[in-house]
């Protein structure tokens, strides 16, 4: 496996790391490691755009209620 260092980021970047490490259970070079494989893998303009349609398409056809109705009827209990 091949390592990677990263110097001098951002403290701001380091809690923000540290934060989802601790939602997700894990440490934070396993988040670090998580979030730079995600942004490898998600890493085209075309692949955002091909998973945007893949979504859109599972979508395409459904009927949704309009949210603002629901929000009347919770805040009416």
């Amino acid at each position: 496996m091949s390592e990677l260092l990263v110097q001098d980021l951002d403290p701001v970047a380091i809690e923000w790391l540290r934060a989802r490490a601790d939602r997700h259970g894990t440490s934070l070079p396993a988040e670090a490691k998580r979030v730079i494989e995600e942004a490898a893998r998600a890493s085209s303009e075309e692949d955002f755009w091909a998973q945007a349609d893949r979504i859109r398409a599972s979508l395409a056809g459904k009927v949704f209620e309009d949210s603002a109705e629901l929000i009347r009827q919770d805040r009416e209990r």
